[in-house]
């Protein structure tokens, strides 16, 4: 009887040894896209509408309207774009790249470049743009499975090779393709920081600090993950990272004819954006309070006021900074950093992307699942993985509801672990004073 148990036991510590937290991911990732593409098929590619942005018609053109808006050299002024000066830079140099003819026949402003989609004049039908597209996403693929592979040289090849396609076609990896949007360049740019910048060589350190600058110079809030620089006391680098990201901002303006002004105009509609009335729907924390305020109107008829929710919003997201310096894991640093910068966004769904980049780092340094580590192993997966959620009739996903109430799960374990974090240097300390 004895052995038989002893047998057993055996069998379940094979089992769980085993079930590492790589091959979790691959499990669950591979299912759900044998699920998504079983769903493609029997819809007869009626979910390819539902799984990706709401409006069929304009898919890509986060990347080729902002193409557009450069032209004539005054994006914010006349166009109103929410890129910051950089990327418009990146942008300017993609429109020389655009035959004049095409040029030529675009229009003046932001509501009539909208409604050109689905007409002769749409970007989609002309040779040069498409293939700038097609181009910009090829090359975004390389460098992502490039920086994954290296990420995790110390796994077997298979492994490697899986993972890397497992971040490929996660669900925020896809959205962000469709939309084209420049937060894939963002998230490759800051993948790299994260591995080069406690580098040996001085090179690799001053590459990543500047891939930061450059990230932050595109995207904005990739800035956040400048903190780990701070917590390893690279004093120095990090004033240079800032430095450089200063000159990211500034520098780029001077090609517009908008000058030094463009970047008023840029902080303005940034805020304006920031201001606007935020819905249950979306991914920060105030979209979060306000499915909240909805729930308690609903069900208790209770009204809880929004005008608080803007503060709370930004105290969660210095808790999640300040937290991320009490802790000894990269990965849960890094979650910590990942976690604050989506809270505090009103990005759409292709923000889930930066959450494979804590997965990764804890992919890379975990290879057992723990007690202490399977609950955030589990929050993280479920905001990577490309299962097909949505309502049939409704432009809006579950998702959005899984996502909020994975985020929120995720905050309380953050939460937990710093106070244990706290408690034992604490203890720690006394131990040293007694």
């Amino acid at each position: 009887m004895k052995k038989q148990e002893g047998s057993f036991y055996r069998k379940i510590i094979g089992i769980s040894n085993l079930l590492t937290p790589s091959t979790t991911f691959l499990i669950v990732t591979m299912g759900s896209l044998l699920f998504l593409l079983w769903n493609i098929i029997d819809s007869h590619g009626a979910v390819i509408e539902q799984y990706f942005f709401y409006n069929i018609r304009d898919t890509g053109m986060d990347f080729l309207h902002s193409i557009e808006y450069v032209r004539g050299r005054h994006p914010y002024e006349q166009f109103h774009t929410l890129y910051p000066p950089l990327a418009n830079l990146m942008f300017m140099v993609l429109f020389r790249m655009v035959p004049e003819w095409i040029c030529h026949r675009w229009p003046d402003n932001f509501v009539d470049s909208i409604g050109i989609r689905g007409t002769d004049l749409d970007l989609r039908t002309y040779q040069a743009t498409m293939l700038l597209f097609i181009l910009f996403i090829i090359v975004c693929a390389v460098l992502i499975n490039q920086l994954v592979q290296y990420a995790m040289r110390e796994r077997a090849g298979w492994e490697r090779n899986l993972i890397a396609w497992s971040v490929l076609l996660s669900y925020g990896m896809l959205y962000a393709f469709e939309r084209g949007n420049i937060i894939i360049l963002a998230w490759i740019l800051t993948m790299f920081f994260l591995l080069f910048y406690d580098s040996d060589k001085f090179v690799l350190r001053e590459l990543a600090a500047l891939a930061l600058a450059v990230a932050a110079g595109i995207k904005l809030y990739p800035a956040l993950f400048g903190v780990l620089l701070f917590r390893r006391k690279s004093m120095f680098l990090a004033l240079r990272t800032i430095s450089y990201g200063l000159m990211s901002v500034i520098l780029p303006c001077f090609i517009f004819k908008e000058g030094l002004s463009a970047v008023r105009m840029w902080i303005e509609i940034t805020l304006e954006f920031g201001a606007s009335e935020p819905s249950p729907i979306g991914n920060s924390f105030q979209n979060i309070l306000f499915s909240v305020q909805d729930l308690m109107r609903e069900f208790w008829g209770v009204e809880m006021g929004t005008g608080w929710f803007g503060i709370a919003s930004i105290v969660v997201v210095a808790f999640c900074i300040l937290i991320s310096f009490s802790f000894k894991e990269d990965w849960r640093k890094v979650l910590a950093i990942t976690l604050g910068m989506v809270l505090f966004s009103k990005q759409a769904d292709y923000i889930y992307v930066f959450f494979s980049i804590p997965l990764l780092v804890m992919l890379r340094g975990e290879n057992r699942l723990r007690w202490n580590n399977v609950l955030e192993t589990a929050g993280m997966i479920a905001l990577t993985v490309p299962l097909p959620l949505f309502y049939e009739k409704d432009i809006y996903y579950p998702r959005n509801t899984l996502a909020q109430i994975v985020m929120v799960i995720l905050l309380v374990l953050l939460g937990i672990q710093f106070l244990i974090r706290l408690r034992e240097m604490i203890r720690s300390k006394n131990e040293t004073v007694g």
